[in-house]
């Protein structure tokens, strides 16, 4: 990442897309690649055997990002009233996803797309109700929301 917002790379699945700019952060998988642009977008590319490139429509307001094998992961700057749950996601060097929140009375959930009202959600299989969880490797993206 350069000084002036925008991404060299080399190796392999590792072609910038032309005119990426304005970048903020970086992170790199097993073959691909994502980077934060200082609006809150992201842009993704590489190996996307898994889903892991692709951006779900909209996203926007993201202000971390990290990327592990086969997963992309971003952190979206949401307002949460302090009535509410707090989720805390950590990723391990190993690729494992752990989940912290605070509260109880939750479900964990789970869903590959986020499509706003659409988006398919299903509990976390347990279900998962205490914190914390952790996944090992997902593959893909992987969207989570407490549901109480």
């Amino acid at each position: 990442l350069k000084i002036d917002g925008t991404v060299v790379a080399w190796g392999s699945q590792t072609t910038v897309p032309a005119g990426l700019s304005g970048v903020t952060a970086i992170a790199a998988g097993a073959g691909h690649t994502v980077a934060l642009k200082n609006d809150g977008t992201v842009v993704a590319w590489g190996n996307n055997g898994n889903g892991q490139t692709n951006d779900p429509f909209g996203l926007s307001g993201v202000t971390a990002i990290a990327a592990g094998g086969y997963h992309t992961v971003a952190l979206i700057d949401v307002v949460v009233p302090d009535t509410q749950p707090r989720l805390q996601v950590t990723h391990s060097a190993g690729g494992a996803l752990t989940l912290n929140w605070t509260g109880t009375g939750y479900t964990l959930q789970q869903s590959a797309e986020l499509l706003g009202t659409n988006t398919p959600w299903a509990d976390v299989p347990g279900p998962v109700t205490t914190s914390p969880y952790t996944t090992n490797n997902p593959a893909g993206s992987r969207f989570f929301r407490l549901r109480p």
